[in-house]
């Protein structure tokens, strides 16, 4: 049988491990983000720029 200090133990292990997972995925997304941004305002650019002011 597990003492209190191992069973509190335990779930502050598991408190931070799943803090750290939590942060690590917002880090993801926040870089998908940036580069399906960075993708779109490309693809604008290149589709109004000859219409624009026409470039080649």
């Amino acid at each position: 049988m597990k003492s209190n200090l191992e069973k509190t133990m335990e779930k502050s292990a598991q408190y931070y491990v799943y803090k750290a997972f939590k942060i690590l995925m917002y880090i993801l997304l926040g870089i998908i983000i940036v580069f399906l941004v960075g993708y779109i305002v490309m693809r604008l650019w290149k589709w109004l720029m000859p219409d624009i002011y026409g470039l080649p």
